[in-house]
C-alpha cells in the first residue's frame, strides 16, 4: 500500500518540476524571439516608412511596443521556484541592483 502512495507523491512531485521547468523554458524562449523581433526592427521601420511615407521614429516606436507586448512573457522575473516573483515595492528613493 505504500508502495502506491510514494508512486502517486512521486508522480504529483514530477508533474510539479515539469510545470516550473517549462515556465522558464517558456520565459527563456520569449526572451530570444523578442531579441530577433528587435535586430530587425531597424531595418523594417526603415523599408516601410519608405514605402508609407511614415516617420521612421514613429514607425519604429509603433514596432517596438508591439513586440513587447508579444512578448511580454519574457519580462516576467522567475524566483528559484519557478514561480513569478512579486514585485517589492520599497519606497521611491530605493533602487534595487540585481
Amino acid at each position: 500500500m505504500r508502495h502506491f502512495a510514494l508512486q502517486s507523491v512521486g508522480r504529483k512531485f514530477g508533474r510539479y518540476k515539469k510545470h516550473r521547468m517549462k515556465r522558464r523554458e517558456k520565459v527563456k524562449h520569449e526572451g530570444e524571439r523578442r531579441s530577433i523581433f528587435m535586430r530587425y526592427l531597424g531595418e523594417v521601420a526603415t523599408a516601410v516608412s519608405g514605402v508609407n511615407g511614415m516617420s521612421h521614429q514613429e514607425l519604429f516606436d509603433a514596432l517596438v511596443a508591439s513586440a513587447k507586448r508579444k512578448t511580454a512573457t519574457a519580462d516576467v522575473l522567475l524566483g528559484e521556484d519557478g514561480m513569478p516573483m512579486e514585485e517589492e515595492n520599497f519606497g521611491e528613493n530605493v533602487i534595487v541592483v540585481a
